[in-house]
């Protein structure tokens, strides 16, 4: 999906204090394209968690919570995949390092677990169930690990044939 028409663009520089419900109001937003676009329960579960992790994660470790840093938020919705790209204007970082890592908790402990164990504190948690929800190839870094892209492919349905014996 090429940028342009169908992109929706918000900018967001939330405080340590309000970074909750600026998240949980562009999740309801993201979650009614979804929700318009046809996309299943379990779906529109795992996308809303991936969407709103990709933005926390720029919030509190790229931006560090700094009202004066912005977080460009973008995301195309269509009947056949989602796009979200989320950029922050902090220091770059090893994202390769960051995948391995989390790909390690992915691994090891089922997204469940993760959930049930979830603390906000524990980095990488997030990082490790979008990976176990969206695949590997479903998230990508750019610019020194300032811009997160997650892709997500919607599957193709199997097609249904009725026999008509007469």
């Amino acid at each position: 999906m090429a940028e342009g028409k169908g992109w929706k663009e918000r900018i967001i520089s939330p405080s340590k204090r309000e970074w909750e419900s600026v998240i949980d109001d562009l999740q309801k937003e993201f979650g009614k394209d979804l929700f318009e676009a046809g996309y299943d329960k379990d779906e529109l579960t795992k996308l809303q968690w991936a969407f709103s992790e990709a933005i926390y994660n720029k919030v509190k470790h790229g931006n560090e919570f700094n009202p004066e840093k912005k977080t460009r938020v973008r995301w195309k919705v269509t009947g056949t995949g989602v796009e979200v790209k989320v950029k922050d204007e902090g220091k770059t970082f090893d994202y390769a390092k960051a995948l391995k890592e989390a790909e390690k908790k992915e691994d090891a402990i089922a997204p469940v677990a993760i959930l049930e164990s979830w603390n906000p504190k524990d980095c990488g948690a997030g990082l490790a169930i979008t990976l176990r929800n969206l695949g590997r190839k479903s998230v990508s870094y750019d610019e020194g690990g300032r811009e997160v892209s997650l892709k997500y492919k919607r599957p193709k349905k199997p097609m249904s044939i009725f026999l008509v014996q007469e």
